[in-house]
């Protein structure tokens, strides 16, 4: 059971950094239309 909570863990973690991934690029293409 403990290694379905490490890859809950990381499905968490790659979910947030996608996430932060999407933000920077909706940032870049806000800047670049300006």
């Amino acid at each position: 059971m403990k290694d379905i909570s490490i890859i809950k863990d990381n499905s968490r973690n790659l979910e947030a950094s996608f996430n932060q991934i999407t933000k920077l690029i909706s940032l870049c293409e806000k800047t670049a239309y300006m």
